[in-house]
């Protein structure tokens, strides 16, 4: 179903589009939570964090001085 739209999909599986769209918010919430178990070790930093802005910067400084 990758690249198409909501509409798309719901022609597809023979479903209405608010439903295709409560299985893409299901979908996306248990791929968040089963990352967040992958990766409960691990550093990082939530989109739009200062910090993660700052990283981001830092990075593109780097890569702009090679």
């Amino acid at each position: 179903m990758e690249g198409l739209s909501n509409p798309e999909i719901a022609a597809c599986l023979n479903l209405t589009d608010s439903n295709v769209k409560v299985r893409l918010h299901r979908a996306k919430t248990l791929l968040k939570v089963e990352l967040f178990k992958a990766t409960h070790d691990a550093c990082f930093f939530e989109f739009g964090n200062r910090k993660c802005d700052a990283l981001v910067e830092e990075v593109m400084t780097q890569i702009q001085q090679l």
